[in-house]
């Protein structure tokens, strides 16, 4: 009996331990929640119903063509008011979404993006689950470009596509037809391919040959399939103008058929006149003599200058055949044959004349005073020459002197152009061979030269040393010392000698030099 008494009241102990607990503990909790800053659980928690789940299911496809491909979202979800799907963009509009079933997502535009799920409950909205990136395309979806001006050949147009599709082959229906008109001119199928990179562009060749002249419209329906999108069909319209008129040349002519092209100013171009009755590209075609195209320039219409290739390792030499050829924007072309043409190396360059010449074969006017004397030859002998001296018939020096006057045609050259007609010579210089007579200590010698007014200029004294003594060198003679002898049509050069009172001086010959002008 009073071991029964005494359980129970151990069992009242333990129950009145564990109220005693269940009092303590929401009152911990209190404090720990104002130490944290945590709200303590709701009152009756323990009865609270289980969390929500959502769950979102994407289809298992990436590359779909929504035109024949739906792609459905299915949800399950009670945590929301509401759930929506948003394509390409986490701000693109809202598609509802059935929290309870599969909805399918309007995939458009098209491109490469990914489906956003959002849930919505009062004002706040969260993105619930994002699907990969899918390839949504229904077409090739290309540009299409061709030549403004074709023939009516085969023409290539451009096709770039503004995606990668899968490679393949497709097949084009095409059809020519004219502003206004409901029938086509012109029809046809063509194939092609569409590579790895169709983004970098791919050809589609129609076949225009029949095609009339005139201006057209070129409409072609391209009907492709590739693996995982299915069809991928596109249409693709250009203008084209078809020409089949070759242009005409209203003048095509050279300046000549001789061009020297080093930088001379001397043929150093030909001057190219080329005209067409329409818009054309003009070149210039040099040919071999097998016909071998060996150089081209483009021309521009009217007048324009060539100049042969002339550096470099693969120089334009020798004799050729030129043409001009004219292409109109369709590829029509003209070819017009112009002749011979002698491509050469010469330049125009001074280069150097001299000439010796006896003393007494080019004397001119002497002037001998009555106490002097002109003697031939001289005391050193030679044929041609001379010797001055002077006081030896008397000791007046006003009739000591001795004065002569020499003079020489200087080469032609080669004057082609008004420079080098101007500056005709350079560098004339007159050089005497003497020096003082036999016998004699020292002597001297006057040389000048005699201007076109019959003035003397550039004077020299020469010494009495036996050889050879130059006299100044005139660096522009053209304007004042060279003369031209109407009657024979050379210029000529005129000098002078004058031997003071009291010299003997033998003179044997003359060295005349000049640069001139030549092609070489």
């Amino acid at each position: 009996m009073s071991s029964t008494r005494t359980s129970a009241a151990g069992l009242t102990a333990v129950m009145l331990a564990r109220v005693a607990l269940a009092r303590a503990v929401p009152a911990t909790l209190l404090l720990l929640a104002a130490l944290v800053g945590v709200a303590p659980p709701p009152a009756g928690a323990d009865d609270a119903a289980p969390a929500r789940a959502t769950s979102v299911t994407f289809p298992p496809v990436v590359a779909l063509n929504p035109t024949t491909t739906p792609y459905a979202v299915q949800v399950d979800t009670d945590e929301y008011d509401t759930v929506s799907a948003r394509w390409g963009s986490q701000w693109a509009s809202d598609q509802p979404l059935d929290p309870h079933g599969s909805t399918e997502v309007d995939l458009s535009p098209e491109g490469d993006a990914s489906v956003y799920v959002v849930g919505c409950l009062a004002e706040s909205c969260t993105t619930i689950a994002t699907s990969p990136v899918l390839h949504v395309h229904s077409s090739l979806d290309v540009q299409a470009w061709a030549p403004s001006y074709v023939r009516p050949r085969p023409v290539s147009l451009g096709l770039r596509s503004s995606w990668i599709p899968p490679p393949g082959e497709g097949t084009a229906t095409w059809q020519l037809t004219a502003p206004g008109a409901d029938t086509p001119v012109l029809h046809g199928t063509s194939d092609f391919v569409v590579p790895d990179r169709a983004d970098y562009g791919f050809p589609l060749v129609v076949d225009l040959a029949g095609a009339p002249e005139g201006s057209f419209t070129l409409a072609a329906h391209l009907d492709y399939e590739a693996e995982r999108f299915g069809p991928l069909p596109d249409d693709v319209t250009v203008e084209v103008e078809v020409d089949d008129t070759s242009p005409t040349f209203l003048r095509a002519d050279l300046s000549g058929d001789v061009v020297y092209p080093a930088d001379d100013d001397y043929l150093d171009f030909v001057r190219v006149h080329a005209r067409t009755d329409e818009s054309a590209a003009v070149r210039l075609e040099v040919l071999d003599h097998d016909g071998t195209v060996v150089h081209v320039a483009n021309i521009h219409q009217g007048s324009d200058r060539w100049v042969p290739p002339h550096r470099g390792a693969h120089p334009l030499v020798g004799d050729f055949e030129v043409r001009l050829v004219a292409t109109d924007p369709a590829g029509n072309r003209t070819e017009r044959d112009l002749g011979p043409m002698h491509v050469g190396t010469e330049r125009l360059q001074r280069v150097e004349w001299e000439r010796t010449v006896r003393a007494g074969s080019v004397m001119g006017g002497t002037a001998v005073g009555r106490c002097s004397t002109l003697k031939r030859p001289s005391s050193h002998g030679g044929a041609g020459s001379l010797g001055f001296v002077t006081l030896t018939r008397c000791s007046d020096r006003s009739q000591g002197h001795i004065a002569a006057a020499f003079g020489a045609a200087l080469p032609a050259g080669f004057t082609p152009t008004k420079h080098t007609r101007n500056d005709r010579y350079r560098g004339l210089r007159i050089t005497v061979v003497g020096g003082a007579a036999r016998g004699t200590r020292s002597a001297a010698l006057d040389l000048a030269f005699q201007d076109r007014r019959h003035r003397l200029a550039r004077p020299a004294r020469l010494d009495g040393t036996w050889g050879e003594h130059p006299g100044d060198t005139v660096r522009s003679p053209n304007h004042d010392l060279v003369s031209l002898d109407s009657a024979t049509g050379r210029h000529h050069v005129v000098w002078q000698l004058d031997a003071p009172a009291g010299t003997r001086y033998d003179v044997s010959k003359f060295r005349i030099r000049v640069l001139r002008w030549a092609l070489r």
